[in-house]
């Protein structure tokens, strides 16, 4: 397993215009590839979350119309619609993005998906799953 380190830091402007590191927080460790592309998810796309519910809509890095439907709850269950958590059944980019999206207070809770906008539904088998660009 990759282990990967992010170190958060402040940088405060001081009157005589030299900056002053402050605030180095313990470094956050990452579990993989898919956490780190979680976290940008969190901060670059929408993730909502339907009122009083589980289910969850991320939106595609790829077209801005197309939400993963996901149903998460850690102490139950875990579920994505992309490829990668259902043929591989591993934690995705997705669920990982729902995480850090709630820890840093940027989910939106909505009584909808917007209009205009699709769920992710394609069928795709293990052998149709050809783009591997994890490392393992």
């Amino acid at each position: 397993m990759q282990t990967v380190q992010v170190e958060h830091k402040k940088i405060l402007k001081t009157t005589s215009n030299q900056k002053q590191v402050v605030g180095n927080t313990q470094p956050e460790e990452l579990e993989n590839k898919r956490e780190g592309k979680g976290m940008d998810l969190a901060t670059s796309r929408d993730i909502y979350r339907l009122l009083n519910s589980d289910v969850y809509y991320v939106q595609s890095e790829r077209s801005d119309d197309i939400y993963y439907y996901v149903k998460y709850n850690p102490s139950v269950f875990e579920y994505c619609s992309c490829p990668d958590n259902s043929i591989r059944g591993q934690t995705c980019k997705h669920i990982f993005g729902i995480i850090h999206a709630i820890k840093k207070g940027t989910l939106q809770d909505i009584e909808k998906l917007p209009l205009g906008t699709q769920r992710y539904s394609q069928k795709i088998t293990a052998k149709d799953w050809r783009n591997d660009e994890y490392d393992f």
